[in-house]
């Protein structure tokens, strides 16, 4: 679903950084997160947020988001487990710089 980029309720808190965009975290004041994509559609280049899906927890949040900028669809190709694998744990590593976060 996309919706503007302004529409997020002004009680909820926004968790942005630049090592997970154009993904970005939502912590609901009723409970719970939400992961959005910053997209630009249509031929006015109109941006959207994009909902990804609604994490149970913050840890999860984030590994959700890791999982995201693996597989973006940006046309990679892997050519074994391995190379995905340490795709995967460099973009780990990105995001756990930033803190100690649990995303292994």
């Amino acid at each position: 679903m996309l919706r503007k980029p302004n529409s997020i309720p002004k009680g909820d808190t926004l968790i942005e950084d630049e090592a997970i965009e154009p993904y970005f975290l939502v912590k609901s004041q009723v409970g719970g997160y939400v992961i959005y994509k910053r997209v630009v559609r249509g031929k006015n280049n109109t941006p959207y947020l994009k909902t990804m899906c609604y994490p149970g927890n913050f840890s999860q949040a984030i590994k959700l988001v890791a999982e995201y900028l693996l597989n973006d669809g940006n046309d990679r190709s892997y050519k074994s487990l391995g190379e995905y694998l340490d795709s995967y744990k460099k973009i780990g590593e990105n995001i756990s710089s930033m803190k100690d976060l649990p995303i292994s």
